[in-house]
């Protein structure tokens, strides 16, 4: 599926034939060159694809215009010889929950090329757990809209809220009564945190737009919330469950 995708990426435009058809979208990023000094630009672009449906960064092609001169020398050589523990330790160090990535090299018109693909998160939102170079803020949250890397906006974190109380419905009835509690109420801070406040003008009118009532409040949140459901379903799956939970109202959830 992936080489069918890279496939589809690497088509030569017909009115240029030296440049791409192909453009930047919600799952496709071109780097003219690699250099991992600049991992943390690439991790924030992996935690937003992992936050949304999955994708690729590729190396060796230009965002504007779309010319594709592949890597060599030196660049291709840097990138060949990525070491996976190394990407993994950076992103596990950054960011939770884990990001799952593969990387590979693909050749086209006899030119080499780099890719970074970054699997859907299984368990969202990831989470920026600390600052990480100039790209990378704590508590952020990123997500992929068109061809760039921004902080999530408020339908899509209202999504991957809804997600996450799904998740825990299916969970509900084997939590600890403390755990079940304390879930409880973080939903509770989260579900207030989300709320949209109106952005009022200089002069007290509204304008159209709005805010979350509370950013780092929900953000901060969702870090702990993850983490306990996370190590609910692990816990579920292991059978290590002995308690059903009364007091958890799962018409909250």
């Amino acid at each position: 599926m992936l080489q069918r995708e890279l496939r589809e990426i690497f088509k030569v435009d017909r009115k240029f034939p030296d440049r791409l058809a192909s453009h930047e979208s919600s799952s496709v990023e071109f780097k003219e060159s690699f250099n991992f000094k600049a991992f943390s630009r690439y991790a924030k672009t992996m935690a937003a694809y992992a936050n949304c449906k999955g994708g690729l960064i590729i190396f060796g092609v230009k965002n504007n215009p779309r010319t594709f001169p592949g890597l060599v020398d030196k660049k291709l050589e840097a990138f060949s010889s990525l070491d996976p523990e190394r990407v993994t330790t950076a992103l596990n160090d950054n960011f939770a929950p884990e990001i799952r990535w593969k990387h590979g090299t693909h050749t086209f018109k006899g030119r080499n090329f780099g890719y970074i693909y970054t699997f859907e998160a299984a368990e969202k939102p990831v989470i920026a757990s600390r600052n990480f170079g100039e790209d990378v803020s704590e508590g952020a949250i990123y997500y992929r809209y068109g061809g760039k890397t921004q902080l999530i906006r408020f339908p899509e974190l209202r999504q991957i809220m809804d997600e996450v109380k799904e998740r825990l419905k299916k969970n509900a009835q084997n939590l600890y009564v403390t755990k079940a509690y304390i879930i409880q109420k973080l939903l509770e801070i989260v579900e207030f945190s989300v709320e949209k406040d109106e952005i009022l003008a200089k002069d007290g009118t509204p304008n159209g737009k709005y805010k979350l009532k509370d950013a780092s409040g929900a953000l901060r949140a969702l870090i702990s919330l993850s983490k306990l459901v996370d190590g609910c379903e692990k816990m579920s799956q292991q059978n290590d469950f002995d308690m059903e939970v009364d007091n958890l109202s799962i018409e909250k959830i």
